[in-house]
């Protein structure tokens, strides 16, 4: 199917409920910084740490939000989300609940 990737998903290793998420409009506006609060920032950082040179899949509601190769452990509680376009990012933002950025 054109358009489509399809993955196949392992075991949960972790959930984790962003405490915040804003839509970053600044630069090329292709960003959503998603930050957690300290419990689920340390889970963050357990299950990254473990996946290093794995593929690791984001999911909301079911479906995959973002699939990456993890280069190195999250420990800051906070990232961000890079789409290629501002409409993905927008959707995604939308879908989070972000506020916006000035």
């Amino acid at each position: 199917m054109e358009g489509t990737t399809t993955y196949e998903l392992a075991e949960s290793l972790g959930v984790v409920t962003p405490a915040s998420v804003v839509r970053e409009s600044e630069g090329a506006g292709r960003a959503v910084v998603v930050a957690f609060d300290e419990a689920d920032a340390r889970t963050l950082a357990d299950v990254t740490g473990k996946a290093i040179g794995e593929e690791l899949a984001l999911l909301l509601d079911g479906k995959v939000l973002s699939a990456a190769t993890v280069q190195a452990p999250i420990t800051t509680g906070t990232f961000a989300f890079g789409f290629g376009t501002a409409s993905d990012a927008d959707r995604v933002a939308a879908l989070l609940g972000a506020s916006a950025t000035s």
